[in-house]
């Protein structure tokens, strides 16, 4: 590994954090305490067989991501963070923040040993292929504008590659954050389905940028758009991931 790490970085919101067994599995890195449940929840779902963890990123990175841009000193707790769960012993490891996003490229890229995923990029991908199909508009909605720039950077990459003429464009959706903080969710999710239908036409693919929007989506009139959040394509993609890699290690 790259760095010196200190158990101090993260901490641990859930039972699957004991070092005193072995792991192998997936370590999901969150910014926030509440997905832990949402993240937990599609695992059970969908491979309960793969060992689990959960860390919750300390309060300084959090509060540092939620003012925005990704900072030269965001990213040093980032890539100290990701040090953290590598050395204990995670095979496949996720970010769920967007903003965090780059970081977790660049980790990978200088950490081949661990394969490091970021949960924004699935999404985009589905998001993308499926204005490829429609109506050719993406409308990437987040609350955070610190979330934007990583994102639209994946789908500039995708635009480079496939050339379908795909048109993105940002919905900042600042008002409803504060009610996530105050802990007011379902007041919260609500905000975004109606900020949305208010503010966008019908037709395009709506793609909700952070985990936290995830549940707004079955409040969005599914005759009217259709909608992507990054949950369940970035846990699907790990999923995919780990067991390609046990494959690999059972054929030797």
């Amino acid at each position: 590994m790259t760095k010196t790490v200190h158990p101090s970085t993260l901490r641990a919101d859930t039972p699957y954090s004991d070092s005193d067994r072995p792991f192998g599995g997936i370590s999901f890195l969150h910014t926030a305490p509440g997905h832990v449940a949402t993240f937990g929840a599609l695992m059970t779902d969908l491979a309960p067989e793969i060992p689990v963890r959960h860390e919750v990123a300390r309060s300084d990175l959090a509060t540092a991501r939620h003012r925005g841009a990704l900072t030269a000193d965001l990213a040093e707790h980032a890539y100290t963070a990701f040090d953290h769960l590598a050395e204990r012993g995670a095979r496949v490891l996720v970010c769920t923040c967007a903003t965090l996003g780059p970081c977790a490229e660049r980790y990978g890229e200088q950490n081949p040993d661990i394969l490091v995923q970021r949960i924004d990029h699935a999404a985009a991908e589905h998001a993308y292929f499926a204005a490829c199909e429609g109506s050719g508009v993406v409308h990437v909605a987040a609350c955070l504008a610190g979330t934007f720039a990583p994102t639209l950077a994946l789908f500039a990459a995708l635009e480079s590659r496939v050339r379908a003429g795909i048109t993105v464009r940002p919905l900042l959706l600042p008002e409803p954050w504060s009610l996530f903080q105050d802990g007011l969710r379902r007041d919260f999710r609500h905000s975004i389905a109606d900020a949305i239908t208010l503010m966008v036409p019908a037709g395009g693919v709506i793609l909700l940028n952070q985990p936290s929007m995830a549940g707004a989506a079955p409040l969005l009139p599914a005759d009217r758009y259709q909608v992507v959040s990054s949950p369940l394509p970035g846990v699907r993609a790990a999923i995919q991931a780990w067991r390609q890699l046990a494959a690999a290690d059972a054929r030797g």
